[in-house]
C-alpha cells in the first residue's frame, strides 16, 4: 500500500538545471518546488555536487527561503547534510591522500586528453570528476567524448587503484570510493531523520541516481528518471505504480514528477 510522501530526493543536473547553469531553472519549476514545500513534503538535493555548490543551488531553486527542519543535502554519493545540524554524516569517500594520488596518476598517464576536471574540482570532498570542453563552454556535453573516454580509463583507474570506481554521469566522469552509490545517503537520510523510505520520494536522469531510485521503490516509495537512456526507463517500469513516467525529459519532467506528488499525497489525504 502507498503512504504519504514526506520528504523528496532530486539530483541537479539534468533534473534541477541543464548544462550546469544555476540560472537554467524554468521558472514553472521553482513554483512547482515552492508548492511542494508548502504541502509540507521536504526538499533535498542529491548531486554528485560538492556541497557548498548545492547550498547555493538550493537557495536559487527555493528563492532563498528559509529551509525546514530536517531538510538537506546528499552530495557527492558519499554524505548527508542536514540544515541547521553541523554534523556531516558521511557514508563513504576517497580521502584527500587517495585523491590526490589519483590526480598524479592521471595527469603523469595523460589519461584526460581531450576533458577538463570539472569546475571547483579541488573543493570536493570525497571525489574527483572531469567533463567535455563543450560543458565548461555552452553548458552541453559531447556525448560521444564523454562515452569514449569513460571506457578508455575506467579499467585503467580501477586497476591502478583497487579502492575506487569510475562512473558516468549525464555530463561527467566520476571517480569515487569503490562501492560508492547515491541508494547509502538516502538510507543515511532515512536513518537520521526517522523517515521511512516508504514516505520517500526519488528523482534523478543518469546511471548515477538508479541505486538510488531502486532503493526508494523497493521500500515503497515513488521514484521518476528524466534521462534519456530508454533502457534504463524499460528497467524502472518494471516497478509498476512505484514508478512515475514523465511525457518530458530534464525540468520540465520535474514538473510532472513534482505534481503527481501533490496528486498522491491528496489522494491519500
Amino acid at each position: 500500500m502507498m503512504k504519504k510522501i514526506r520528504a523528496t530526493f532530486f539530483d541537479a543536473d539534468g533534473v534541477l538545471i541543464k548544462g550546469g547553469r544555476f540560472d537554467s531553472t524554468p521558472a514553472e519549476l521553482k513554483e512547482a518546488v515552492a508548492e511542494l514545500r508548502e504541502s509540507g513534503v521536504l526538499f533535498n538535493l542529491a548531486s554528485g555536487r560538492p556541497l557548498f555548490e548545492q547550498e547555493e543551488l538550493f537557495r536559487i531553486i527555493t528563492g532563498n527561503a528559509e529551509p525546514k527542519p530536517l531538510e538537506g543535502i546528499l552530495y557527492e554519493a558519499s554524505a548527508v547534510k542536514l540544515w541547521g545540524d553541523d554534523q556531516r554524516y558521511k557514508v563513504g569517500g576517497l580521502n584527500i591522500q587517495q585523491i590526490e594520488d589519483i590526480e598524479a596518476f592521471i595527469i603523469c598517464h595523460s589519461l584526460f586528453n581531450g576533458m577538463v576536471p570539472q569546475a571547483n574540482n579541488r573543493k570536493y570532498e570525497t571525489q574527483l570528476g572531469y567533463v567535455t570542453p563543450t560543458f565548461r563552454s555552452k553548458g552541453k556535453t559531447d556525448k560521444q567524448l564523454l562515452k569514449t573516454v569513460y571506457h578508455q580509463v575506467k579499467p585503467i583507474i580501477e586497476a591502478e587503484f583497487p579502492f575506487a570506481q569510475v562512473g558516468r554521469s549525464a555530463d561527467a566522469v566520476d571517480i569515487m570510493a569503490k562501492g560508492t552509490s547515491k541508494d547509502k545517503p538516502a538510507l543515511e537520510y532515512s536513518r537520521i531523520t526517522e523517515i521511512s523510505l516508504a514516505n520517500t520520494a526519488a528523482i534523478g536522469d543518469s546511471d548515477g541516481d538508479l541505486p538510488m531510485l531502486r532503493e526508494v521503490m523497493k521500500a515503497g516509495g515513488r521514484a521518476a528518471y528524466v534521462g534519456e537512456m530508454p533502457g534504463h526507463i524499460i528497467e524502472l517500469t518494471d516497478y509498476g505504480n512505484w514508478f512515475i513516467k514523465t511525457n518530458q525529459f530534464g525540468p520540465l519532467g520535474t514538473v510532472e514528477f513534482i505534481r503527481e506528488i501533490l496528486k498522491h499525497n491528496e489522494m491519500i489525504d
